[in-house]
């Protein structure tokens, strides 16, 4: 429930007497008549510093980040940020606003189920729809170069921050029934957050408040065991496909992407490639990788715990290559500068300098071939296995 207060009292430089006293707009007041749910809009873009900041606050943003605008009614969403890393602008996550305001009874019962349908058609764009959908410019060119927003969309990885004037009881008791329903794996966040506003006629101030949250605080395993008639436990083997969308916006499996890519290495590399490919992405997901297709490869990513940014572990092309890049992500992501270095020292010794992302050619041509590594296996797998080690530490 909203708990701020009804006003706020100016001190005197002693901090004894009252000055003035700004009281809290109602519903029904206003700064030269109602403020509408666009004025909310607006007040969201012109003072979303301190609004990240109170975000932050509250644990719904990483401490190191800021909000960057994409713009507003993107897709019929309100108001749409990125959330981005402070020191080099890298893509985190996306950050939703909705503004409804409490005098309307309507927007108390559907704002949540609004704001989780603009989850799900987030889920359902791919980069290329949201990229179109900002205006020429900057910000643009900046998000089409973002290889975080696919794994965003994929992951369902946004924050939906629902705001207005005041927050009622009631959105927060449907707050927490909706948690009792959402899939515990779900990444998405949704954040409750009055705008109040404070006025002593002539001036006014804003307090951005979050009232309620519903947070992913940790990852849960699902464990399967199959027993027998007489609770004889036995073998059981689970597998999980991921649904994405393609350019066309038809439903496909991420593992035809997957094929995809094994079968141009076989055509151009040969089976025994091929066979490489397949160890190495099958030890990345039994060590909790991702597999993810950012171009004519498939880059094996980890996730630290507690934080929204992925370390690439190593690619592997269409042409039958190998090679890893980006670790300055990793210290980004927390990680200590040692784990990153000792697995950069261990690979360029076995394959040299082409083995990095900036020394291996356009698409990766002139990196290791996958049959070269064939001969190094077992340590390179050692050396990605001590990796994620040291990042999940």
């Amino acid at each position: 429930m909203d708990t701020l207060p009804e006003s706020l009292p100016l001190l005197d430089e002693r901090f004894e007497k009252k000055v003035a006293e700004f009281k809290r707009l109602h519903p029904i007041d206003g700064v030269g008549g109602k403020l509408a749910e666009k004025d909310y809009d607006a007040l969201v873009v012109e003072h979303h510093e301190i609004i990240a900041e109170t975000l932050r606050a509250a644990g719904l943003l990483a401490p190191d980040s800021d909000l960057r605008l994409l713009g507003r009614q993107i897709h019929s969403i309100d108001v749409l940020f990125a959330e981005v890393n402070r020191d080099d602008g890298e893509f985190l996550q996306f950050v939703v606003f909705e503004d409804k305001l409490v005098r309307n009874p309507e927007a108390r019962r559907e704002v949540l189920g609004q704001v989780v349908d603009y989850a799900l058609k987030l889920r359902n764009l791919c980069a290329k729809d949201i990229v179109e959908a900002l205006p020429l410019g900057e910000t643009r060119d900046w998000l089409a170069g973002e290889e975080n927003v696919k794994r965003a969309l994929q992951d369902g990885d946004f924050l939906l921050v629902i705001c207005g004037d005041r927050v009622h009881r009631k959105v927060v008791d449907y707050l927490g029934f909706l948690k009792e329903q959402l899939d515990p794996l779900t990444s998405v966040e949704i954040a409750l957050m009055s705008l109040a506003i404070y006025s002593n006629g002539s001036q006014h101030i804003l307090v951005p408040h979050v009232v309620s949250a519903l947070r992913v605080e940790e990852r849960k395993t699902i464990r399967v065991v199959v027993e027998g008639p007489r609770g004889a436990a036995m073998a059981a083997e689970v597998k999980m496909e991921v649904e994405s969308e393609d350019v066309k916006g038809g439903p496909r499996r991420e593992s035809m992407e997957l094929e995809d890519i094994l079968q141009a290495i076989g055509t151009k590399a040969g089976d025994d490639a091929v066979g490489v490919a397949q160890k190495l992405f099958k030890q990345a997901l039994d060590l909790g990788m991702r597999l993810e297709e950012p171009g004519a490869s498939i880059s094996a990513r980890f996730r630290r715990p507690g934080t929204k940014r992925d370390c690439t572990l190593f690619a592997v092309t269409q042409v039958g290559t190998f090679y890893i890049g980006w670790l300055s992500h990793w210290a980004k992501a927390g990680a200590p500068a040692s784990v990153a270095e000792e697995y950069q020292k261990t690979l360029v010794q076995l394959f040299g300098n082409k083995v990095l992302v900036e020394n291996c050619g356009t698409g990766g041509n002139s990196a290791p071939t996958l049959v070269s590594v064939a001969k190094h296996l077992s340590q390179v797998e050692a050396a990605i296995a001590h990796a994620i080690a040291g990042l999940a530490s």
